[in-house]
């Protein structure tokens, strides 16, 4: 009956966040609002939301043992390949 509509993440620079999203993760634009921007990824019905703040946000919170746990996680089919995939771009972009 229900399922994740989207996923928000706080973002402090909105267009390099963007950029980084559409180019490392493959997503869509599909709506853009004054503090915001949507998009949508090529498979499943799960949005992602891009949301601008004045300060960096935590992206994981602290279990009661002290270790840090995420609030969400990407799925991937082959994780040796999406990690070349963003190593080697990350590389391009530092030179």
């Amino acid at each position: 009956m229900f399922r994740i509509g989207s996923i928000f993440i706080p973002v402090t620079d909105l267009e390099k966040a963007s950029k980084w999203y559409e180019k490392k993760l493959g997503v869509k634009k599909i709506d853009r609002w004054e503090d915001g921007v949507g998009f949508c990824f090529p498979s499943g019905s799960t949005q992602l939301a891009l949301i601008q703040v004045d300060n960096r946000q935590s992206a994981e919170f602290i279990l009661k043992d002290k270790e840090k746990n995420p609030y969400f996680n990407f799925i991937v089919d082959d994780i040796g390949e999406a990690y070349e995939y963003l190593n080697t771009n990350g590389k391009k972009r530092q030179k």
